[in-house]
């Protein structure tokens, strides 16, 4: 019995390491394709991205600083871009992708 329960907790800590895309949500809506279609913006530029396996974007309410700050990036260990949640919910997709942009800029470019 005991060996078993030790295969499916050594089972559950391995499949628990891969996700299904590149972030870790704190949101629902996946930002996968935003993230994929910048890394292909970049190529298409000359940048060769290494996107960390620890970036996470999280919807907040309120960001510290001026009114205008909608997004900002927290170089850390994990990365985060945090995003002012009310400009997100009523932002249009064009919008969303600018702010994301911006935002991945500050992160992965460096």
């Amino acid at each position: 019995m005991s060996r078993l329960l030790y295969v499916l907790i050594i089972a559950l800590l391995i499949t628990s390491c891969f996700g299904t895309g590149f972030f870790t949500y704190d949101t629902p809506d996946k930002l996968d394709r935003y993230l994929l279609e910048f890394k292909s913006a970049a190529k298409e530029r000359g940048y060769n991205l290494n996107i960390p396996n620890h970036l996470k974007v999280k919807l907040v309410d309120k960001l510290e600083g001026r009114n205008t700050i909608r997004g900002e990036c927290i170089n850390d260990i994990p990365m985060i871009i945090r995003l002012e949640k009310d400009y997100w919910m009523q932002a249009d997709s064009t919008q969303r992708k600018i702010l994301l942009f911006h935002e991945f800029g500050h992160c992965l470019l460096k």
